[in-house]
């Protein structure tokens, strides 16, 4: 019965594994390029990213200061 239980819990595993991989590689496969926006942002916190496509080029906006809700707080 234990044996049983672990074939099964290793199968169940082995399945989850398997399959986030295939997401994950589908997810990767319209990504053309990976990249950091700073080396070292100005700022030691940032949040709400969005990015969006334009005739020009990519534009990426974000929240970025001290902590969310902080007076310093401002968008990039």
């Amino acid at each position: 019965m234990l044996k049983r239980k672990i074939y099964i819990t290793l199968s169940l595993v082995f399945a989850v594994a398997i399959t986030a991989n295939a997401q994950l590689e589908k997810w990767q496969k319209g990504i053309v390029k990976q990249e950091f926006l700073y080396d070292k942002a100005p700022f030691p916190s940032c949040h709400s990213a969005t990015i969006v496509e334009t005739p020009t080029g990519l534009v990426a906006s974000y929240f970025g200061g001290t902590k969310e809700r902080d007076p310093d707080v401002e968008i990039y």
